[in-house]
């Protein structure tokens, strides 16, 4: 994990269990890199005396952009992390350009595919590529820069037993933007406005509930682009 600033305030402490650290960092704005979803933009946690018992903290400020992620806490320090899935991994996809592509470490490389009842898993109508396409954009790690981007009204659909589900997308392009789109599950909206920036990775999660033996997740909007998929029990 990798942090960075580009201000300096020598009031600022990082929040830890309620005091500040030793150290002071002098960062307003900073950086966390956390290599599982990429590099995500804070503003100043706080500004506090920790010497002052009756100057508590305020609990640490949420993304500038929110991504579905939550605070937690790794050695003491604050980093983003994928909620936690409560449940066994049903399907873990990294979404590749070649059925050959580097594939993140643990998950099944997908290309673009069609849904076959064999597989169990796919896209409704790829187009023969037209509707849906991969690159590798050679930015980020194994998940990270393979994409594949997906115009609206394509759904992704995955055999599953009825039950309750978390699924979790991870968005991110290495070259270019993506403007917002709204994501459907089992006909519900789950996600609204989920805009891709360039370079910038994120993750967005949600619950559902199947009852019919078959996850339809269903992207309307711009077209967008999508590195993994994970569907965990609940």
């Amino acid at each position: 994990i990798r942090f960075e600033g580009n201000k300096h305030t020598p009031t600022t402490y990082i929040y830890r269990a309620g005091k500040g650290m030793e150290s002071t960092f002098y960062m307003d704005d900073f950086i966390i890199d956390d290599q599982r979803v990429g590099p995500k933009y804070y503003d100043l946690l706080e500004q506090y005396d920790p010497s002052d018992p009756s100057d508590p903290p305020d609990p640490p400020v949420q993304p500038k952009s929110p991504t579905g992620l939550r605070i937690v806490k790794i050695e003491g320090m604050e980093t983003p992390q994928e909620p936690p899935s409560g449940g066994d991994t049903v399907l873990r996809l990294d979404f590749n350009h070649y059925a050959t592509s580097a594939t993140f470490s643990s998950w099944t490389s997908f290309f673009v595919k069609d849904y076959t009842q064999s597989t169990g898993y796919g896209w409704d109508n790829t187009g023969g590529g037209t509707l849906v396409f991969s690159r590798d954009r050679g930015v980020g790690n194994d998940l990270q820069r393979d994409i594949h981007q997906i115009q609206s009204g394509r759904s992704f659909l995955a055999d599953l037993d009825n039950g309750a589900y978390n699924v979790t997308l991870y968005f991110g392009d290495g070259h270019y933007d993506h403007p917002a789109v709204d994501v459907y599950a089992e006909g519900g909206k789950k996600l609204s406005d989920i805009a891709v920036q360039k370079g910038v990775f994120t993750s967005e999660s949600f619950e559902v509930n199947v009852s019919d033996g078959q996850l339809n997740i269903l992207f309307q909007g711009a077209p967008t682009a999508l590195n993994g998929l994970e569907i965990t029990s609940r």
